[in-house]
Parts: structure tokens; sequence; C-alpha cells
């Protein structure tokens, strides 16, 4: 997968909805794998794209936001999750 995003980056650029969803995907394997600091460097560049693509208050951004939120749950990041999961909250209002 990570050659995937390097080719998709290549061919259509690093702020392209394209490379961006193939970023999103990889964080997703590294979360399924249980690779949650690498999932979390993903995603962490994924909510950059999004908020350039999509918007502020866009789902997708919400969605990532979401994501992001758990899993700092998950790797104990307790403050950093609240912040993120409200801030996602308020996209979904």
């Amino acid at each position: 997968m990570k050659k995937a995003e390097e080719i998709y980056s290549f061919n259509y650029g690093t702020e392209d909805k394209r490379t961006c969803k193939v970023k999103r995907t990889v964080a997703l394997v590294y979360l399924r794998g249980n690779n949650f600091e690498e999932a979390l460097q993903e995603l962490y560049d994924v909510e950059e794209l999004e908020r350039q693509l999509f918007g502020e208050d866009s789902a997708n951004l919400g969605k990532t936001l979401k994501i992001l939120g758990t899993l700092l749950i998950i790797t104990g990041k307790s403050q950093e999750a609240k912040e993120y999961l409200l801030r996602a909250h308020s996209i979904f209002e």
C-alpha cells in the first residue's frame, strides 16, 4: 500500500483526493495490524489533506477526527483524544 501511495503522489500530487484516499487506506491497514503509531502518523497526514481538500466542516474530516480520537484513546493519550472527538462532534452536530 505504501508503494501505491508513492505512485498516486507521483502521478496526481500529494494534494489530490485520490492520494488522500490511498493514505487513509494505508492508515487503516496499519490500524488493523495493531501498528498504532504508524496509523496515527498517516491519519495526521490525512487530517491535514482533508482540511485542505474538503474544508473544516466536511464529513470526511469529521470521520478522520473520530478515528484519530479513538486511536488516541487506545494509545493512552486521553486529553488529545478528547480534543479530536470534540472537534468531530462539532462537525456532525
